[in-house]
């Protein structure tokens, strides 16, 4: 559904007739109502077992306002209502939050107040009740003109899957799930939300907050008005690791007409072999994936081969911001992916090609990788045999990465073993003993499997070492 969002989304941006529009707009309303659905269903069993989980990441309030507005205004229009919202003075800009989840709680509200509103108005409006030297309290109030709600219906309005009896009549859709979850996330944010209605003529919906102000370290910097659209860098080189065929079709059309260079993974294994045959300036993950997936990747990256390359977390999941980050995420970006943001976020990350955070396999932790002792004593001072070893050692490295990259890619552990075990002879002679352990199990697989993952980041590792050494190599050569 995300993918479909986003796919449609892009189909917008192209010059089609009137009518395609308003279908598409049709298509995408509705995938939006029903990704909200999904979501309220899975918020209603995390909420069940204790699970519900909140980010605390710098929030632009009057953002998260206008950003509600901006996306129920359509609902509002079909329906001939007025949609208005207002941030009150002495409301701060900067806060500690959860973005998504205030916006959950507001998009919940307002929708509710447009499908039982018939004739009039809603309003948003967010204003401060309390102020201290760390933090604001604020009031979201919600408030229509709609049908209202029965008195004795009050205690049971926040009970999932229930409706007031006096709204059946009403052609409403929904699962009655909205204003469970809406006060179950309230609670999460330590919150009150207190509803007061009169029948026949509206209800107002008053949501109370306590947020922590962001330090000026934590506020991001102004950006002017007239500031144009975000481009990545030219010739950016972007990895994206996506197990959907869908949704990599959506990156690519988003991507479509930059000059960037976009190579594609459907797991983790496959996302290594690419990292292997070129070199990349960002990575775009997807978190969940077949084989191995974006947190094992991710672990490999940072923990076994030390790589400094910006992973931008593509997900539809509920993981908080900071524990993606702190996982060695560089930036999250959520599911249906919005192309503004995506390009801001390449622009950001990259702003130019070739920096110090590209990675590339013969990038390796410093130290001694070889020590040609062995082969030395081996010749016994003939220098042009040296060479001569040196020589074949070089000449054979291209054919062996490329049949470990193979059998990478195809999870062929016959190959993987049998090159392993043709290379364990010269990795012995000139002394690589830091892929030493890796040679040898990988040269023992048909034997004693390992997992895929494992293997993976074992071939990786063999690969990095020997283009490295066969290039260090290169100047003991004639």
């Amino acid at each position: 559904m995300n993918a479909i969002v986003g796919l449609c989304n892009e189909m917008l941006r192209e010059s089609i007739d009137p009518q395609q529009q308003a279908r598409l707009s049709a298509v995408i309303m509705a995938g939006n109502n029903l990704m909200r659905l999904m979501n309220d269903l899975l918020d209603a069993s995390r909420a069940a077992v204790g699970m519900l989980s909140l980010d605390r990441v710098p929030m632009d309030v009057a953002a998260c306002v206008r950003q509600v507005e901006t996306v129920m205004r359509p609902m509002a229009l079909q329906k001939g209502l007025e949609l208005r919202s207002t941030v009150g003075a002495g409301v701060a800009q900067w806060f500690i939050g959860d973005p998504r989840r205030i916006d959950q709680v507001l998009m919940n509200l307002v929708g509710n107040a447009l499908k039982f509103t018939q004739v009039g108005k809603v309003d948003l409006e967010v204003h401060l009740v309390e102020a201290t030297a760390t933090g604001q309290r604020l009031r979201f109030t919600i408030r229509d003109t709609g049908v209202g709600i029965d008195p004795a219906f009050m205690p049971f309005l926040f009970e999932p899957f229930n409706r007031d009896p006096s709204q059946q009549d009403l052609a409403v859709e929904g699962a009655g799930l909205g204003l469970s979850i809406t006060k179950d996330l309230v609670d999460l944010m330590q919150g009150t939300i207190t509803p007061t209605s009169e029948l026949g003529k509206g209800t107002t919906m008053a949501v109370e907050l306590e947020l922590p102000l962001a330090p000026p370290a934590m506020q991001p910097a102004p950006v002017a008005a007239d500031r144009p659209a975000a481009m990545p860098a030219q010739g950016l080189r972007i990895l994206m690791v996506e197990d959907s065929a869908f949704n990599r079709m959506v990156v690519r059309s988003m991507l479509g007409g930059l000059e960037v260079v976009l190579h594609e993974a459907q797991h983790g294994v496959d996302a290594l072999a690419q990292l292997c045959r070129h070199e990349h300036d960002i990575i775009l993950l997807d978190l969940r994936m077949p084989v191995m997936d974006g947190y094992v990747l991710l672990e490999v990256m940072r923990n076994t081969l030390r790589s400094p390359i910006p992973v931008v977390a593509l997900t539809a999941g509920d993981d908080p911001a900071q524990d993606l980050i702190a996982a060695g995420i560089t930036a999250v970006l959520r599911k249906p992916l919005e192309r503004n943001e995506l390009l801001q976020v390449l622009a950001d990350l990259v702003p130019t090609v070739g920096g110090a955070t590209a990675w590339r396999l013969d990038q390796v932790p410093e130290g001694p990788r070889y020590d040609t002792a062995m082969v030395r004593d081996l010749v016994a001072g003939d220098h042009a045999l040296f060479r001569e070893l040196v020589h074949a050692f070089r000449k054979d490295v291209p054919e062996n990465v490329a049949a470990l990259v193979e059998g990478l890619e195809k999870a062929d552990m016959s190959r993987i073993a049998a090159t392993a075990h043709r290379m364990k002879p010269s990795i012995r002679m000139f002394g690589m003993v830091r892929v030493q352990e890796a040679v040898d199990m990988l040269s023992a697989l048909e034997v004693q499997p390992e997992p895929l993952a494992r293997v993976a980041t074992e071939v990786v590792l063999l690969l990095r070492e020997m283009v490295s050494v066969a290039e260090e190599l290169r100047k003991v050569e004639p």
